[in-house]
């Protein structure tokens, strides 16, 4: 669409693809209206982009009342928010329809300063607004005054009817992050993703001693990737401290396999209550230097998933490497994790190569005991599994064939699908 279209002061730079859409939504609300109803029916299907397109034409808001449009998804830089704000002001209908609020705030070098949430207090009031979703922000300092990186607004007002916080890509001290949430006592679900730093400890002039705030009451589901041992561990101390662990339903973890270990506490605490999806993700190493590395991984200590007794899920995710000594540790850490599956809920297990976020080669699954495995599944307590879906890249017939000969009844059975590509599989 025209960049000239847009209205004044208005910014949006979609994260999808989103050319078809915008032709559509700047065409529709000329069409007769049968068409009009074809054209909002395949947008609003189409999720992503459905969520994609805000702001960008003068059109917009008369086609958004058209698809039933709910998500406002915008990439803002610093003096974006002024902008976004002065158009949201200008309109009660705009502000009305946005129930998902959806923040992305890039990281570019000609950014001034790191990504905070101060300017989030520019945008006029949302009323009707239920889920806000943040990704890329800091929150790391308890003095905001000397780096802007901590939190002494209160951005309630602004969201009164806020029942949903979503933090994605997030660098944060639980002290900041606990006054935010001191913004927001109606939420009802507070959800921490890709998580890749948490700062456990206050800052020096601090009395102390000073206790560590506990995670939200209304936290449902935890995200940490890329995460040190030293990080997970403090992160895991923090997660105790959850005041309503029953309401955990949802981990996910990425990091090395001598790191994983470091999660033993929290699968213990939350996996016999509600934890019903877990997703790990098991790294090689965790830097080039492996020397420093080498200590860690002779005393490391492969997690088990003994006492998470409600899983219904579970997605293990090999991260490809490319060093000859790196797999047996991989395949070991897998192995541990596989053989301690004690969750007579478990239905679905998915087993994933990535690499670079996109699938990976299949080898890793080659160099698994699928004799052992198909006689760990089998086990009375695991009956109610039913599929086991294994993601990756050039599926080759010697997986098949090891498939087929390692574990013949899984495979005469039905339950193993490949998928060749994310989101199209085909049954074995």
């Amino acid at each position: 669409m025209p960049a000239s279209s847009s209205p004044p002061g208005a910014t949006s730079t979609p994260l999808a693809v989103t050319t078809q859409a915008s032709d559509e939504l700047s065409s529709s609300p000329k069409l007769p209206p049968e068409l009009v109803e074809n054209v909002i029916d395949h947008l609003h299907d189409n999720n992503a982009a459905l969520a994609a397109c805000a702001l960008v034409s003068k059109e917009w808001t008369h086609t958004a009342r058209f698809h039933r449009f709910t998500i406002l998804k915008v990439r803002l830089r610093y003096d974006d928010y002024t902008k976004l704000g002065e158009a949201l002001a200008a309109s009660a209908d705009l502000r009305n329809m946005v129930r998902t609020l959806w923040i992305v705030a890039p990281w570019e070098d000609d950014a001034p300063g790191s990504p905070n949430m101060g300017p989030l207090t520019w945008l006029p009031v949302l009323e009707k607004t239920e889920e806000l979703i943040l990704t890329g922000y800091m929150l790391e300092s308890d003095y905001p005054a000397d780096d802007q990186l901590g939190y002494d607004y209160d951005l309630g007002p602004h969201l009164p009817a806020l029942k949903r916080l979503i933090m994605n890509c997030w660098r944060m001290g639980v002290g900041p992050l606990d006054a935010m949430w001191k913004s927001f006592p109606q939420l009802d679900t507070f959800t921490l993703s890709r998580i890749g730093r948490i700062i456990p400890f206050t800052i020096p002039d601090r009395p102390w001693g000073a206790p560590v705030p506990a995670p939200h009451p209304r936290m449902r589901k935890l995200g940490v990737e890329w995460i040190s041992w030293q990080q997970l561990r403090h992160t895991a101390n923090w997660m105790l401290r959850h005041p309503n662990p029953e309401l955990l339903q949802t981990i996910r973890l990425q990091c090395c396999f001598y790191v994983l270990g470091q999660a033993q506490p929290i699968l213990d605490k939350f996996g016999p209550l509600q934890l019903q999806h877990l997703h790990l993700g098991i790294q090689a190493y965790q830097g080039d230097d492996v020397s420093s590395d080498n200590q860690r991984i002779t005393a490391q200590k492969y997690p088990s998933l003994e006492r998470c007794t409600k899983l219904s899920m579970l997605r293990i995710v090999i991260h490809t490497y490319d060093k000859h000594d790196e797999a047996q540790y991989v395949t070991a850490c897998t192995h541990a994790i596989l053989f301690s599956l004690a969750s007579p809920a478990l239905e679905t297990l998915i087993l994933e190569a990535q690499l670079n976020r996109d699938l990976g080669p299949t080898e890793p699954f080659e160099k698994l005991d699928w004799t052992a495995i198909q006689r760990m599944l089998q086990h009375p307590t695991l009956a109610k599994l039913s599929r086991i879906v294994i993601n990756g890249r050039s599926h080759s017939d010697k997986l098949v064939k090891l498939l087929k000969e390692k574990s013949p009844e899984l495979y005469k059975n039905g339950m193993f699908t490949l998928a060749m590509v994310r989101g199209s599989q085909r049954p074995l």
